[in-house]
């Protein structure tokens, strides 16, 4: 397949730090939509229906969910680029890929240093590399000067349950907590939806859930036995 541009935006992939036994046995962290914080100890060996700690602890999971973070996808490591320390894919400050011609990089493959840092891998960052990459691309095509990325920490929010989110906006060097963290976290994600159609939608779910105090069920995995054909 021939291009002419090509960006390489193939994402992540769960991170089991070499624990195979972890990987054939857990939940990885892109497999379920929430996460419980694991005990602060180093996970050694995982068995069926086992999890051994590294104070020789043992404790007893008919589930495991592993949410100990994540690495680039395996794409970065089958290309014959250079890569970071962490394994992604090293582009200078345009998100241009090293050694490629015409090749860009962005979201969690690409290792765009600032600060003496990696840009985390985050969604915003993502999106903001690619808006640059995008600009890069047509101005490449109209041999204008290209646009250096620069990551744009605009804050950080979680929702923690009804009428309860956290929401630390740093433009305006906010800290916001409860209903109120909770309507800002509602509206940032109705705004950076795609289509005034999927905003209405989305809207409209939430609503219908809110005002009937619906729960519906978000996680839907079970381990096939022996004897079940489903």
């Amino acid at each position: 397949i021939s291009y002419d541009y090509l960006v390489i935006a193939a994402g992540s992939t769960t991170n089991f730090f070499g624990l195979e036994s972890a990987e054939r046995t857990a939940l990885g962290l892109k497999d379920l939509p929430e996460a419980m914080e694991r005990t602060g100890e180093k996970v050694e060996e995982v068995e069926k229906g086992l999890v051994v700690l590294s104070t020789g602890e043992r404790i007893e999971a008919t589930t495991l969910v592993w949410a100990a973070g994540v690495k680039p996808a395996k794409l970065a490591s089958t290309l014959n680029v250079s890569r970071s320390r962490t394994g992604r894919i090293e582009v200078d400050e345009f998100l241009r890929v090293k050694s490629l011609e015409g090749v860009f990089a962005i979201g969690d493959v690409a290792s765009v240093m600032q600060n003496g840092h990696e840009v985390p891998m985050l969604s915003a960052p993502a999106m903001q590399e690619a808006r640059v990459v995008a600009y890069n691309v047509f101005a490449t095509c109209r041999a204008v000067p290209l646009r250096r990325f620069r990551y744009s920490d605009r804050g950080a929010m979680a929702t923690i349950g009804r009428n309860a989110a956290v929401a630390q906006v740093r433009l305006l060097h906010l800290d916001l907590t409860g209903f109120l963290g909770w309507i800002t976290w509602l509206v940032v994600h109705v705004y950076y939806l795609i289509g005034f159609r999927n905003r209405i939608a989305v809207l409209l779910g939430w609503a219908w859930n809110y005002l009937r105090f619906d729960r519906p069920v978000r996680i839907i995995a079970r381990a096939k036995s022996s004897d079940d054909p489903t």
